[in-house]
């Protein structure tokens, strides 16, 4: 008798735009692009991709990192897809050069802890999306290039990144129209159900990639 194939499990890390939260105005509901991710699999025959959602409100990078360490002590995930940073560029100096007001958000101590794990395949790491934020909040923006620019150019073992505000994807907030904006975008900062949609859209063709290797 055959052994029951075991399901790929994909562990989503992050913070609100991982837990899929819509909206600080009103009554939020959650979207969260995992969701959306398991029926795209689904509709292509893949039932066996197992998706958990770890991301939680408010968290930081430093506070994700000491989450992924009890989550890694509970199950072995295959592949990781990483988004943090946003709650970070919350509180950079106005008085610091864009790089030294990144230099404190350090993924590394995260890295090392996946890459222990014998059962991982692979990393994707999202880059920190532009919003609303960065239209008026010019060292925000210039911030959070600085923090992308070093996301973008890791060279960690096993790690892909998927760069969000690649205009490719259409879903840089800086280069679509209004419509475009209200359609993905609730509050400025948080998608709406659509806007997950896509999210989970642009990760979906970069994970299929992963997972044909």
């Amino acid at each position: 008798m055959q052994p029951e194939a075991q399901n790929i499990k994909v562990l989503c890390l992050g913070d609100s735009l991982t837990a899929g939260f819509a909206n600080w105005y009103t009554s939020s509901t959650y979207t969260p692009y995992s969701d959306y991710l398991t029926t795209l699999f689904k509709a292509q025959g893949r039932n066996d991709i197992e998706f958990i959602n770890a991301g939680v409100n408010g968290d930081t990078v430093k506070c994700i990192q000491e989450r992924l360490a009890t989550l890694l002590k509970k199950d072995n995930y295959q592949h990781v897809i990483l988004l943090g940073g946003t709650n970070d560029l919350a509180d950079v100096s106005a008085e610091s050069t864009p790089e030294d007001a990144v230099a404190h958000i350090d993924f590394e101590p995260m890295f090392r802890l996946l890459l222990a794990q014998p059962h991982l395949k692979s990393i994707l790491q999202l880059t920190v999306p532009i919003s609303a934020y960065d239209v008026h909040h010019l060292h925000y923006r210039s911030c959070k290039a600085a923090l992308n620019n070093r996301i973008l150019n890791n060279s960690c073992e096993k790690l892909k990144v998927l760069d969000l505000n690649d205009s490719t994807l259409g879903f840089n907030y800086l280069h679509l129209s209004e419509d475009e904006q209200a359609r993905f975008w609730s509050d400025g900062l948080h998608y709406t159900p659509e806007g997950y949609e896509h999210m989970a859209q642009c990760i979906f063709n970069e994970l299929v990639k992963v997972l044909q290797k």
